[in-house]
């Protein structure tokens, strides 16, 4: 399990934090990206492996 960090671009008191299983999927819909910067901080010690995939529409 990982942690996944949210915070407003705008509003920087606005934060999320959210507890990923494992075998946990994400999806960032919409304007996701645009208003929220998000993350996968960084742990003390090594967690294991994880599978990150990316797609992505270009205009």
């Amino acid at each position: 399990e990982r942690y996944f960090h949210l915070k407003h671009r705008t509003d920087k008191n606005s934060k999320h934090k959210l507890l990923l299983e494992h075998g946990s999927l994400l999806l960032m819909q919409g304007a996701t990206q645009h208003h929220w910067l998000h993350q996968i901080p960084k742990t003390a010690r090594p967690i294991g492996e994880r599978i990150n995939l990316t797609f992505r529409v270009i205009l």
